[in-house]
């Protein structure tokens, strides 16, 4: 006989599943992986997998003996858990810390407004709650320990738009909420766990809403348009024209962009940032560096730029020149490469 076993982080028994039934020796690995796949990929049983710290795989052979296997896993400090509960996703957290003198917090981020925060009675969480429809971010800090979790439960509407979730980022476009803030909410959507019902396309979603605001706010109104439509169709001509032309007032550094994109072989940061100061548009290479990633996966900047992460949005707001000739690099950079890959 096998059996297999989970323990949560406080030792409580929270799985304990028979794996197979009596088999006749001798047991051929085949066999043995098979039975064990069944319990695995039982989806009943993910949440537990999700919360457990520890396991215990023991096979009984009665006369021949037992033989266990112990397991142990680095479990996150503090963590949220969701697991299924009357048929219904039920949410808590676990404070492993050991922290004493203070309290963990934990904030909400809704689907519907993903930047603008709420923050969850610790208590309650603690002892676990039925997460919201459709959904959102999660957020649970303690001293320097922190958990993320995308939740996505329910419909957001009626048919089938309600597979995917409205979301309102106008808090960026407003200025309610900064730029660099919104940039830390935006590292939490990105590398945050997922879980739920189309947690990946519901998340996704909203951090293009959420770049879009951004780049907006930044680069303006009509920039956002020109952009709209590259990405509609990259290789449209009087598209990617129209997005040259509202980089900058200085027309050749707008031109060089399109010319030289096709040419540079190596770093892209590199290459905008030779090509910027040459042009007299930005001669620092850090806030370059930090434009080209802001225009590329502005997910990475909190970690990137930890200190100087205020400073730097207010540098680039106050020249968004450089932001908006990073951006179209980019843009022009990835419609090339499938071209490149095709060809060769």
């Amino acid at each position: 006989m096998c059996t297999l076993s989970l323990n949560n982080s406080t030792g409580e028994l929270i799985l304990s599943k028979r794996i197979g039934g009596n088999v006749k020796l001798p047991v051929t690995p085949p066999v043995f992986r098979n039975n064990l796949a069944n319990v695995v990929r039982n989806k009943a049983s993910a949440w537990q997998y999700l919360e457990a710290a520890a396991g215990k795989l023991e096979i009984d052979g009665g006369e021949l003996g037992k033989h266990v296997v112990l397991f142990e896993r680095d479990s996150l400090p503090i963590r949220l858990v969701a697991r299924n509960k009357s048929r219904r996703m039920f949410l808590y957290l676990i404070d492993d810390t050991g922290i004493e003198d203070s309290q963990p917090v934990c904030h909400f981020f809704p689907m519907e407004q993903p930047i603008r925060s709420e923050k969850i009675a610790v208590d309650s969480i603690l002892k676990g709650v039925y997460p919201e429809e459709p959904g959102g971010l999660y957020v649970s800090q303690h001293g320097l320990h922190d958990d993320a979790l995308v939740v996505s439960s329910g419909l957001a509407g009626e048919g089938f738009q309600g597979l995917a979730s409205s979301s309102d980022v106008s808090d960026i476009l407003t200025g309610k909420i900064s730029i660099a803030a919104t940039l830390r909410v935006l590292a939490w959507w990105s590398h945050a766990r997922l879980v739920g019902f189309l947690p990946e396309v519901r998340r996704d979603r909203i951090i293009r809403q959420i770049h879009d605001a951004i780049y907006e706010k930044i680069c303006g109104a009509n920039w956002a348009r020109a952009e709209e439509a590259v990405m509609a169709n990259p290789t449209d001509t009087r598209a990617r024209k129209t997005l040259q032309g509202r980089i900058g007032r200085d027309q050749r550094f707008n031109a060089a962009i399109g010319v030289n994109i096709h040419k540079f072989q190596g770093d892209i940061g590199q290459w905008y940032t030779a090509l910027a100061r040459r042009y007299s548009v930005c001669a620092d290479p850090l806030l370059c560096k930090f434009a080209v990633t802001l225009a590329r996966e502005p997910y990475t900047l909190p970690e990137k730029f930890p200190d100087d992460l205020d400073q730097l949005v207010q540098r680039a707001v106050s020249n968004p020149d450089v932001l908006r000739g990073a951006r179209c690099a980019i843009l022009f950079d990835s419609s090339r490469r499938p071209q490149e890959g095709k060809a060769e």
